[in-house]
């Protein structure tokens, strides 16, 4: 990586994610260009108070952080992880969030829709046995969760378990997530934990009201009764009644809907980007 860098000779580089920032910052100590050092921009990507390395990686990213011309963050709770130093260092810029494809007009079926990957932090299993209490009393009602994942049996179990095979489906991924979410009435997310979701802003973008775990990448999307509902995380009782308040009263899915799509337009690729352009012409 070193010689192909030394090769392209960049104005800059930049990086994502935590052990190749690391690798990065490690390979291009002491390059240059025309005797000047290249800017190395880095960005987390994730919660370092929730999602852990393993230890001889976070020795070196406390060792190999400092060498950084700026880090980016997604939110601003993450700076409280690192040394002062380090702090100095970061710029808080959330991804960007595209504007709802204007030109889909599905008319919306009865269905709560998740979409993400099916693993233990996503937390399925919460959605799945919170609609197990709604399901006999809303029976034209149904749950669909898009993705894959390695929690794909245990879930279909449960389901099967539940006698819920007709109402809750695992279709896997779909190259369609916008005409997916346009004839959907619920998004629900009970994930464990986020860095900033964007199958969470996607949904608010596409107007769905959502009812999200209250875990910290959540918070800094939904205003609770404001753009969206939270519920506990882990909470399946809390999830069951937050759903049935959005199932009894479509007044409250239009309001929260509109709520959430309208406060989407604050991570409008455009402002991002411009964000992005001021570190990089830095």
């Amino acid at each position: 990586m070193r010689k192909m860098i030394e090769k392209i000779a960049p104005g800059r580089i930049v990086s994502f994610v935590e052990v190749m920032n690391i690798t990065t910052l490690l390979i291009t100590k002491g390059l240059r260009k025309k005797g000047k050092k290249i800017p190395v921009i880095i960005s987390e990507r994730t919660d370092p108070f929730i999602f852990k390395i393993p230890a001889p990686m976070e020795f070196l990213r406390k060792f190999t952080y400092p060498w950084a011309h700026k880090i980016v963050v997604q939110r601003d709770n993450v700076k409280g992880y690192y040394t002062s130093k380090v702090q100095s260092l970061m710029v808080t810029i959330s991804n960007a969030v595209p504007a709802f494809s204007s030109d889909i007009t599905v008319l919306r079926k009865p269905v709560i829709i998740s979409i993400g990957r099916l693993n233990i932090d996503k937390a399925y299993h919460v959605l799945i046995e919170a609609f197990s209490q709604l399901a006999l009393q809303y029976p034209d009602w149904s749950v669909e969760v898009y993705g894959e994942g390695i929690e794909r049996s245990n879930l279909e179990k449960l389901i099967g378990d539940l006698a819920l095979e007709k109402q809750i489906k695992l279709p896997g991924r779909t190259q369609n997530v916008s005409e997916k979410l346009a004839s959907s009435s619920i998004f629900a997310f009970p994930t464990r934990f986020e860095g900033f979701s964007n199958a969470l802003a996607e949904a608010m973008a596409a107007g769905l009201p959502v009812v999200a775990s209250d875990c910290d990448g959540n918070l800094a999307l939904v205003v609770p009764e404001k753009n969206g509902l939270l519920v506990k995380q882990g909470s399946v009782d809390d999830m069951a009644s937050s759903l049935k308040t959005l199932i009894d009263s479509q007044k409250k899915r239009e309001f929260l809907g509109q709520a959430a799509q309208k406060s989407m337009l604050q991570f409008a690729p455009e402002k991002v980007m411009k964000k992005w352009d001021a570190i990089l012409e830095a």
